[in-house]
């Protein structure tokens, strides 16, 4: 458990750094796209939003499995130790 409460605390740690890096910005900053290709922190953050709910399910998902002895992957972990 030691790894999912660093996890959870990276997490958690990442997350408040974005908040208060666009907490100030104006609804036009928010809105700005450098390019009809880029998305705009508002549209990041909504992707972070919902990206942010299924993925705290998928994790529920795998230490539920892990816990049952089932787990939910199996192969190359190609992110372990990456930070978030």
């Amino acid at each position: 458990m030691k790894h999912l409460d660093q996890l959870l605390h990276d997490v958690a740690s990442a997350r408040k750094r974005y908040t208060s890096a666009v907490e100030t910005l104006t609804d036009e900053q928010a809105h700005w796209k450098p390019s009809t290709d880029d998305w705009s922190v508002a549209e990041n953050t909504e992707h972070l939003y919902w990206a942010g709910h299924g993925g705290i399910w998928g994790m529920w998902r795998a230490l539920l499995a892990k816990q049952n002895g089932k787990p939910v992957w199996e192969g190359e972990l190609t992110h372990r130790g990456l930070p978030i």
